[in-house]
């Protein structure tokens, strides 16, 4: 990925669309990045992680409902996503 990475900025500094600067910061960008620290999956429904985590954290007022419910809903959401998200 790296190697088409650089071969691209090559090219756009071949055909003068970057300058020489803009091309040796964007290299070492390139060069540095160790990709992401953390996979980036979405969990469950096809929700954002900071949307799934606060519906997780409401499901908790399911209590006022099912009075066991508010403790065993959000339990069952980690468990079927601790693998997938960090």
């Amino acid at each position: 990925m790296k190697y088409e990475d650089l071969k691209i900025l090559d090219e756009l500094r071949e055909k003068g669309s970057i300058s020489e600067e803009e091309y040796q910061r964007e290299k070492a960008k390139i060069l540095n990045d160790d990709g992401p620290r953390y996979q980036t999956s979405r969990p469950l429904f096809g929700m954002t992680e900071n949307s799934y985590l606060m519906l997780m954290h409401l499901s908790q007022l399911a209590g006022i409902v099912i009075p066991i419910a508010g403790f065993i809903i959000p339990i069952l959401m980690w468990i079927t996503n601790k693998d997938t998200n960090a």
